[in-house]
Formats: structure tokens, C-alpha cells, sequence
């Protein structure tokens, strides 16, 4: 048997210490991904003071061109005064069961399962 140098063995007990480390950063940044919470619901209604007809004519007034698509998809145009009232209607859709989704903060977990996003 060869007789190991002390230093070598500090070396390796090092190295696996710093990887221990280094595991223990990485994990504790992504556990937030990897494991699930359950997730109390947590619905917000805003009352704003604006009505939609104001918001509406704000955003029609604010000098950028807002578009949409002809019914082939293939050419955009600039969008009526109707057609951008009614896009910032939540009323419209709040309810509607696959607008609804639109909401939902994807930069967090929702609690919501497979079987309750698969509505199509």
C-alpha cells in the first residue's frame, strides 16, 4: 500500500466541502421550483377610480398605434376606438373559462392542478 501525503487527503476533504457548499447555494436558490406549497387562494379585487370610458379615450389618446390582426392572421392594422374599449373590458372575459387564466402570476406557484388548466 502507498502512503498517502496529508496533503492530498486535505485536498479531497476540501473539495468535497466546497461542493457541499456549493450544493447547499444551488439548492436553497431553486428549491422554491422544484417543491410545491400549498397555496392559499388569494383573490385581489381593485377598485380604481376611473371609469372604462376614461381609461378607454387615455388609451386611445396616447399617441401609440394599437393594433390587431385581420381575420387570416396574416396583416395587422391600427385598432377602432371600439375595438380597444372592448379589449380593456375585463367584464368581458374575467369569467370567461379560458381568459380567465390570463391573470394568473406566473412568476409564483398558483395552486391550481393539471386537470383545472386543461379546460379546452
Amino acid at each position: 500500500m502507498n502512503k498517502h501525503k496529508k496533503g492530498s487527503i486535505f485536498g479531497i476533504i476540501g473539495l468535497v466541502v466546497i461542493f457541499a457548499v456549493v450544493s447547499f447555494l444551488f439548492f436553497s436558490m431553486i428549491s422554491d421550483q422544484i417543491f410545491f406549497k400549498h397555496v392559499k387562494s388569494d383573490i385581489k379585487i381593485e377598485k380604481l377610480n376611473v371609469t372604462l370610458n376614461d381609461a378607454a379615450k387615455k388609451q386611445i389618446n396616447n399617441y401609440t398605434s394599437q393594433q390587431v390582426s385581420n381575420k387570416k392572421n396574416d396583416a395587422w392594422r391600427d385598432a377602432s376606438a371600439t375595438e380597444i374599449k372592448s379589449a380593456m373590458d375585463s367584464g368581458t372575459f374575467i369569467d370567461n373559462e379560458k381568459q380567465k387564466y390570463q391573470f394568473l402570476d406566473l412568476s409564483k406557484y398558483q395552486g391550481l392542478i393539471k386537470i383545472e388548466l386543461n379546460v379546452c
